[in-house]
């Protein structure tokens, strides 16, 4: 059978407010982790999934858990997860050996700067641009 249809395959939902501080936020806390958790155990193409900065809590992180060993009891591979450390430590260990890791973004590095002097004056050159200095 030819696969068919588009797969959801990253979720990133960094610092998207999925917390308990929302009008009955526990329960729609439970629900939205619930359904992550089923993507989680099911999914062949899911393969990131970045909760990072919400509170999901305890339970919802055990949830969590349970879907990822689930996932490994039916030798799927692993995918990127990533959760806030404010759950209970050892679930957020088991939950980060289950998982495989996510490649943290790359910072910008500072642009190269020449120094070149020629008669008196300084041409100070970056990767984009060249200023001239002059040097009295």
């Amino acid at each position: 059978m030819p696969p068919c249809g588009p797969f959801v395959t990253k979720i990133h939902l960094f610092d998207n407010e999925i917390d308990c501080l929302q009008a009955d936020g526990f329960a729609v806390v439970q629900k939205t982790v619930n359904a992550f958790a089923r993507l989680i155990e099911i999914s062949e193409e899911l393969e990131e999934l970045d909760l990072d900065e919400n509170v999901i809590g305890h339970v919802c992180g055990g949830i969590i858990l349970e879907a990822l060993k689930s996932r490994k009891e039916r030798k799927a591979k692993k995918i990127k997860i990533n959760v806030s450390e404010k759950i209970d430590q050892f679930v957020f260990a088991d939950i980060l050996k289950l998982s495989a890791k996510m490649k943290k973004k790359r910072k910008r590095g500072k642009k190269k700067v020449n120094h070149q002097k020629e008669k008196g004056y300084t041409f100070l050159r970056t990767t984009n641009d060249c200023f001239l200095l002059d040097l009295l």
